[in-house]
């Protein structure tokens, strides 16, 4: 039976009921899978399942990818209720854990990289990997200097532009 709430204790009063998170409806989608779980949720609890973040936590799991993939195609189609029913019929049942994968790519300021994709004439997807390459290296760095000043801006306004990374 799928527990309703956590229970918070506060120093002399009554005890306050935390609504279910997203990790809850993981732990339960990949452990326990009863089938009546969707409709025993508190409305609150109803509004933290959210479709997409836990296809995107389910994703993490090498085992469960390809029944993922098949899913995703009807997230924003199909009922919370048929979801659930839909995933745990999908995913294996097991507790282990599964690291969330984090990207390593690293966004630059926007104003930077549009001076760079001008001066290099390339679209601000290939001026965010310079800047990666550039600001690497020190010789990079002072090239990135140069070309901000080209345009004409001064050297406390290139150091804020390089600083937002």
């Amino acid at each position: 039976m799928p527990r309703k709430a956590k229970k918070i204790e506060n120093e002399g009063e009554t005890p306050i009921k935390k609504a279910l998170g997203l990790f809850d409806h993981l732990k339960h989608i990949r452990g326990v899978q009863t089938k009546d779980y969707y409709d025993k949720l508190t409305e609150d609890d109803q509004k933290s399942f959210n479709q997409f973040m836990l296809l995107k936590l389910l994703s993490m799991d090498r085992d469960a990818i390809d029944n993922v993939c098949s899913m995703a195609k009807y997230y924003d189609i199909v009922p919370d209720r048929n979801f659930y029913q839909m995933s745990i019929a999908m995913t294996p049942r097991k507790t282990t854990y599964v690291p969330y994968i984090k990207s390593n790519n690293k966004s630059y300021n926007v104003e930077l990289l549009k001076l760079l994709s001008k001066w290099y004439e390339c679209s601000t997807l290939e001026a965010n990997e310079y800047c990666k390459l550039l600001l690497s290296r020190e010789s990079g760095i002072n090239e990135i200097r140069s070309v901000c000043k080209a345009y004409g801006l001064t050297d406390k306004e290139v150091t804020k532009l390089m600083k937002h990374e």
